[in-house]
């Protein structure tokens, strides 16, 4: 019992150091809706959809190049729990390169009308996948590539 009740001990203390440490990206997402990652530029639609088209667009059908294309372009850092973060714009993606579960998905923020974001990713035409664009809440939307017949 004493042995035990020392590992405890042990234990929390080193998760009390550990959560003294600043770390450079966060365990879970960033204060949504006014923050997606740790870029403060949020994207205007022109950006946005070529950003998607980059990271997305590019990899397409089953995403499995774009988490490497983002870490060796040096425009993203990745966090623990998968997600890429944008370094100097308010963006986030994550990709699901699984069989059966291929899916690139985007966070960011935007001063622009959902209305014209809407539209903008509605007309993007990847072949291999469908385009979908959610307005979350505030400035904050989504848009997701997933492979067709999924």
């Amino acid at each position: 019992m004493i042995f035990s009740s020392a590992k405890a001990a042990f234990l929390a203390a080193s998760l009390g150091l550990a959560s003294c440490v600043p770390m450079d990206l966060p365990n879970q997402p960033y204060n949504l809706p006014t923050r997606v990652g740790p870029g403060k530029a949020n994207l205007p639609t022109g950006t946005a959809v070529s950003l998607f088209r980059q990271v997305c667009g590019a990899t397409a059908p089953s995403f499995a190049e774009a988490a490497p294309q983002m870490r060796a372009s040096g425009q993203f850092s990745e966090a623990p729990i998968d997600v890429f973060y944008h370094r100097s714009l308010n963006a986030q993606f994550r990709i699901y390169d699984n069989p059966g579960n291929w899916r690139c998905t985007m966070v960011f923020r935007s001063d622009s009308g959902a209305g014209a974001l809407a539209s903008s990713f509605a007309a993007l035409r990847i072949p291999g996948v469908g385009v979908f664009f959610q307005t979350t809440s505030g400035g904050t939307y989504s848009a997701i590539a997933r492979a067709n017949g999924l």
